[in-house]
């Protein structure tokens, strides 16, 4: 095993706990503005860390949902005790999702890509999915970013078309994997 599988074989993926706290709000401090993707989803509307961390858990099972959303377990992405991602799994489709935004979304803070974490943390969400009775899951990317596209192509999905979103921005391209 070569130094960058090893330490994407580390990777656990997780829901948070109280406990990850400080971990959390350093990745959180880390995640650069000029992303289009947010880390923490629905953060910047939780009073205090616990009362995410009570949120996020909600969200799980269908609760306290913001409108268009749908059932989604948000796990984050830990090597030891620091955070080196995210991953957001949706039990449903709805209209959106199904066009754009997919099933599973995952981001790598910027300090911890090209090291094998994308794959690590989509192979973990597969199998989870797996697990949940799903039987084939929509992913989704831009058009333009060869990384998720190797990811997604590398766990088995097939394209199975690319999508205008809107002016000035880029396709999106549209992968099935079979879960079996």
């Amino acid at each position: 095993m070569d130094s960058r599988t090893e330490t994407a074989a580390q990777l656990h993926l997780r829901a948070l706990v109280d406990a990850d706290r400080e971990a959390f709000l350093e990745a959180v401090a880390a995640w650069p503005a000029s992303e289009s993707m947010t880390f923490a989803p629905g953060f910047d509307t939780s009073p205090s860390f616990p009362e995410y961390v009570t949120l996020l858990n909600a969200q799980a099972q269908g609760e306290k949902l913001p409108e268009g959303w749908v059932p989604s377990m948000t796990l984050f992405a830990f090597v030891g005790s620091e955070i080196v991602g995210r991953v957001q799994l949706r039990t449903q489709l709805n209209d959106f999702l199904r066009r754009v935004g997919g099933q599973i979304g995952y981001v790598v803070l910027p300090a911890f890509r090209r090291r094998g974490y994308a794959k690590a943390m989509l192979g973990q969400a597969l199998r989870l999915a797996r697990t949940l009775g799903l039987r084939r899951v929509l992913l989704t990317c831009d058009d333009n970013n060869p990384a998720s596209i190797h990811t997604i192509e590398g766990a088995g999905g097939t394209l199975e078309d690319t999508v205008v979103v809107g002016d000035d921005m880029p396709k999106k391209r549209r992968y099935w994997i079979e879960l079996g």
